[in-house]
């Protein structure tokens, strides 16, 4: 064995191949190897011995070549960003350097004990730059001084408490009535004795302003705070005394709202009898009247209902209100007599008449119709008709309404059982099967084609405005997701969703179309009335109820070609659903001056009655049909 061939060879620092002398360029990756320039030949060879060969790597010079032209790119930005920003920079950095020299001179002042200059100076750095490091604190503390000194204070004590003054009258000019108020306490601490009378009557007057703003911006329990504080130095003033009361009266007559209608209604009106335009009394009595009289009308005192109506339209004109008045009013004058209970085969069913009464239809177009009907003793269930002369509707589901079928035959509905409010789903026979939602506020449910995706409509948001969400995979507990603002959602079978909505502005209201996704489709009617939509099994045509032709009427709209017909003329038609053959649409009306359950040809002709309900269960607004 020769000298060489015992000698540590040396090795490429990159590939680890063998190099026939030291420093020469790789033979394989073309690579300097210096490792026995830096390190001892025998730590050369050790790793050698250990390490495998690593496989080739060429030298890559691009990304340092990148790295150079996004650099200077990023160069000329940023000194395109400094000269745009330069100037202002630049007087930023004088009014820190100026703020800077009044703060020495302040803090120098105060050590000097000439407080009457420190407290100047502190001022000018809060006016040129407020917040500049603890200039406030600095400050507290000169005027404290200055105000402890035994001799000579008087002209320092009024300087500042002028300043102070002068401070908190020009806030009151601003209408800036908080700080004014926050003002004019310091100078009473500062200063008790400084025009201590000229202080409470600014204060006295500032509280009540306060006060009267809030009014305005009917916080009335903010607005009552503020003027039980101005009474200290206002007493005896009787606008503010008159504030309060009113104030008072308010606060208390909403202590009952949606408790107790009519003791609502009667301190609102006490309310609005001495002050009309106080605060938004008018509007809330009108709201009373009306939320009293769909409770009356929901338990079919439609007389009373009717009065209530009359009161609330006096105070406010309203298109939903003189609908439920002219509804409230038929029935008032035509009372629907309630049938013997047990008629229909369920015990205390509301509005169901023996079989063989004459004029009732069979239900055509196959399948089995889903509706809410009341009991005898106010309980709300869902009750299914199916097709075939003689039939009488049976109850489904009790304690719910809103129905939504599923392919399969599954049924999402509003579950009205205290303990569950919200969505909830039964099987097929009724049976309860899970709970879908968890807020009192989500109804309209609606299936997703072949899927157990389900949308709905909430007011669940603090705002109370109407939203659709939809529910991908709620079975496992997956919150809801928000699709668009509105109301009455209907899933068609293509997977298009429409909902009674608005463009992203809140204007051009109508019914709308968009994808589960939350893509916007867009408007589909021009209304903003337009309610209650229902697609025709092959998602060509729209059904809804519009009061576009002076009453609420059942129309149809054919997406196709845009042709929009009326399809009813009765007094009050909502709540369409189409057969499952397409061939019919089922509505609620009041023709005959009651409620019940009416199918047309989706042609058009003569709608015939299926069954009468006598009264809804619910406001006509909320009341959903089905056809499976």
């Amino acid at each position: 064995m020769s000298q060489d061939a015992g000698a540590k060879e040396a090795r490429c620092e990159v590939c680890g191949a063998p190099l026939e002398q030291p420093g020469q360029p790789c033979p394989r990756c073309g690579n300097s190897d210096d490792i026995p320039e830096l390190a001892p030949l025998e730590a050369a060879a050790d790793a050698a011995s250990t390490s495998p060969p690593r496989p080739a790597k060429p030298r890559r010079r691009w990304p340092r070549t990148v790295a150079i032209i996004l650099g200077f790119l990023a160069f000329l930005t940023l000194a395109g960003a400094l000269g745009v920003y330069s100037g202002l920079r630049e007087r930023r950095a004088q009014r820190a350097k100026e703020a800077d020299a009044l703060y020495q001179r302040g803090m120098n002042s105060l050590l000097a004990g000439d407080y009457a200059l420190a407290v100047a100076a502190f001022e000018q750095v809060e006016r040129l730059q407020p917040g500049y490091r603890d200039t406030a604190a600095q400050l507290a503390k000169a005027r404290q001084a200055l105000l402890s000194q035994p001799t000579p204070t008087s002209q320092a004590r009024e300087d500042i408490a002028a300043n102070l003054l002068a401070r908190a009258q020009d806030q009151m000019e601003k209408e800036a009535w908080s700080d004014a108020i926050a003002t004019l306490q310091d100078l009473q601490k500062l200063a008790p004795t400084y025009k201590p009378e000229q202080v409470k009557a600014l204060l006295g007057q500032s509280m009540y302003s306060a006060g009267l703003l809030a009014v305005k911006n009917n916080d009335l329990v903010a607005a009552l705070e503020w003027f039980k504080q101005a009474q200290a130095y206002m007493p005896g003033n009787a606008d503010l005394e008159r504030q309060i009361s009113l104030a008072n009266s308010y606060v208390a007559a909403m202590a009952d709202w949606g408790l107790d209608w009519p003791a609502t209604i009667e301190s609102l009106t006490q309310l609005y009898r001495s002050a009309p335009d106080y605060a938004d009394v008018r509007d809330s009595l009108a709201t009373a009247h009306m939320r009293y009289a769909d409770e009356l009308s929901a338990d079919g005192q439609w007389c009373p209902a009717a009065e209530q109506y009359r009161l609330s339209l006096s105070l406010k004109a309203s298109q939903t209100v003189e609908t439920k008045k002219a509804l409230a009013d038929e029935y008032c004058r035509a009372p629907y007599v309630t049938p013997t209970p047990g008629a229909s085969g369920v015990a205390g069913a509301i509005g169901t008449l023996p079989a063989a009464t004459p004029g009732l239809v069979a239900l055509p177009g196959g399948g089995r119709l889903y509706f809410a009907m009341a009991g005898s003793d106010g309980s709300i269930g869902i009750y299914t008709l199916s097709s075939g002369q003689g039939q009488k509707p049976t109850l489904l589901i009790a304690d719910a309404d809103q129905p939504a079928i599923r392919d399969d035959g599954s049924i999402a509905y509003r579950d009205l059982i205290p303990s569950r409010l919200g969505i909830s789903m039964a099987l097929p026979d009724g049976s309860f099967a899970a709970r879908v939602t968890h807020y009192a506020e989500d109804s309209w449910p609606t299936w997703e084609a072949g899927n157990g995706r389900l949308a709905f409509a909430s007011t669940r948001e603090s705002d109370r405005k109407w939203r659709v969400y939809v529910a991908d995979n709620w079975a496992s507990g997956k919150a809801a997701t928000f699709l668009a603002y509105g109301r009455s959602p209907a899933w068609a079978p293509n997977g298009v969703i429409a909902y009674r909505g608005c463009d992203q502005s809140g204007n051009n209201c109508g019914i709308y179309l968009a994808r589960a996704d939350g893509a916007l489709i867009g408007p589909a009617t021009d209304n903003p009335q337009d309610d209650m939509p229902a697609w025709s099994p092959d998602s060509s045509k729209l059904a809804f109820t519009s009061p576009r032709s002076g009453n609420w009427n059942i129309w149809i709209k054919d997406l196709s070609d845009g042709r929009l017909t009326r399809l009813t003329d009765g007094p009050q038609d909502i709540s369409p659903a189409w057969s499952p053959d397409g061939k019919y649409i089922a509505f609620i009306s009041s023709y005959g001056g009651s409620w019940g359950i009416w199918v047309v040809s989706a042609d058009g002709g003569a709608p015939q009655l299926v069954w009468k309900l006598g009264t809804l269960p619910r406001s006509w607004d909320q009341v959903r049909l089905a056809w499976r």
